[in-house]
């Protein structure tokens, strides 16, 4: 096996950080990675890491920066790690609000194979394109100046002043010609329109606001099939326009994109998966709409018509620019959707579920604990809105573990209990 220099670490960027203004706050870019195995360092280029509040994490576990700058941060490697497929996360420690993934790979780098026999040559290609135009010639010779042409006819005395006064249109405003004389005796015509207002400033965009999961129901079943319920509570005031609800990092399922609509810190908003035929999105004000399902405690909006899998899986709120603003571990005990476990690690990366890792390591079905044991059970959620649910408890409690969910009797546009 060689070592050093030559073992490479290959990724694909997979989660960014906040992009609220690309050229005032450029998003933080990890381009490449190389480890150095002979002195336990780990080399990352990319763009915009900065120098101060810098956290790089392997797997779940924290680095050592030894070294910092805007393109480029050398990191002290863990002792003796073993090759295989990590998740890199490099992040501003200013909240989260500002950092990148990588899904990478260690391993060694064999040595080259031997050089193959000389093949054929191959057919000419294609002609190229034409060069570009070479630089402008010297000029010529000035030539001889040419015979005087003919006199042209006399002029029409008066002709322009018969233009002044008749409509004419510029832009599709309509407005009328004007006759001007220089000072030496030359006269022009322009179009002339009336004082109009300028027009209103466009509006800027609305701030998205902040949301958090705050009750779920995914066992919602009539006559006319599921009907599951979301509670999202609002952290921070702002719209609601192109934030999403989705299952999964990993092939995610959009259960929701809410609308554009204003809403206050504490503010409810209860979506609605599969409503039925008619069922109104509530856009001016609470109560508008009068179905039986809705809630005229909360802003009651429609979701996708799909339903919430009720397996094992991670429960996410999306910022219209990709930012995760919360996300849920849920588990049933019993189905497992197949990427449940790099989900999880996903959430724990961005630091919205904890622990951080599982007694050290990457938490999968057979780490202990296992991803299972750290994740919140809302098997016991009822068939009915009106049953048990699974909820923040005490309300909006948020320490981003499973600790704060538990089965309850479900409140939703009211407080949990």
């Amino acid at each position: 096996m060689m070592r050093g220099l030559g073992t490479m670490l290959l990724g694909v960027a997979i989660a960014g950080g906040l992009q609220a203004n690309e050229e005032r706050d450029p998003p933080l870019v990890i381009e490449s990675a190389v480890a150095d195995l002979d002195n336990g360092r780990l080399v990352i280029q990319g763009r915009d890491f900065g120098t101060e509040r810098l956290g790089v994490r392997l797997a779940g576990r924290t680095l050592k920066v030894l070294l910092a700058k805007p393109r480029q941060i050398t990191a002290a490697l863990p002792p003796g790690i073993a090759p295989g497929s990590y998740l890199l996360v490099v992040s501003l420690r200013d909240g989260g609000r500002k950092s990148n993934s990588f899904a990478v790979t260690i391993g060694a780098v064999g040595p080259p194979g031997r050089q193959g026999q000389k093949g054929d040559r191959g057919d000419p290609g294609p002609a190229g394109p034409a060069g570009i135009q070479g630089p402008e010639g010297p000029k010529g010779a000035e030539g001889q100046t040419g015979p005087a042409g003919p006199q042209g006819p006399p002029g029409i005395v008066g002709a322009f002043d018969s233009l002044a006064g008749l409509p004419c249109t510029r832009g599709g405003v309509v407005g009328s010609i004007v006759l001007l004389y220089a000072t030496n005796g030359d006269a022009s015509l322009r179009c002339v329109l009336p004082d109009v207002p300028p027009p209103p400033p466009s509006p800027t965009p609305s701030t998205p606001a902040v949301l958090l999961l705050n009750e779920v129901n995914p066992n919602i079943v009539d006559i006319a099939g599921t009907r599951d319920l979301i509670e999202l509570e609002v952290v921070s005031a702002g719209n609601l326009q192109n934030i999403t609800v989705q299952m999964r990092f990993t092939s995610p399922l959009v259960l929701a994109t809410l609308p554009d609509l204003a809403v206050s810190a504490g503010d409810l908003i209860l979506v609605h998966l599969n409503p039925l035929p008619g069922w109104i999105t509530e856009s001016a004000s609470r109560g508008d709409c009068t179905d039986a399902s809705c809630v005229a405690s909360a802003w009651d909006v429609r979701g996708n018509a799909t339903s919430i899998p009720f397996t094992t899986g991670v429960l996410l709120v999306r910022a219209p620019d990709g930012t995760v603003q919360d996300g849920v571990s849920f588990t049933t005990g019993g189905s497992i959707n197949p990427n449940f476990a790099t989900d999880l690690q996903s959430l724990q990366a961005l630091g919205l579920w904890s622990p951080a890792d599982c007694g050290g390591s990457l938490c999968t079905l057979t780490s202990t604990p296992t991803a299972l044991d750290i994740s919140a059970s809302w098997a016991g959620s009822a068939n009915n809105a009106s049953g048990s649910s699974i909820g923040r408890h005490p309300n909006a409690q948020d320490t981003n573990s499973a600790s704060d969910w538990q089965i309850e009797f479900a409140t939703f546009g009211g407080p949990n209990p």
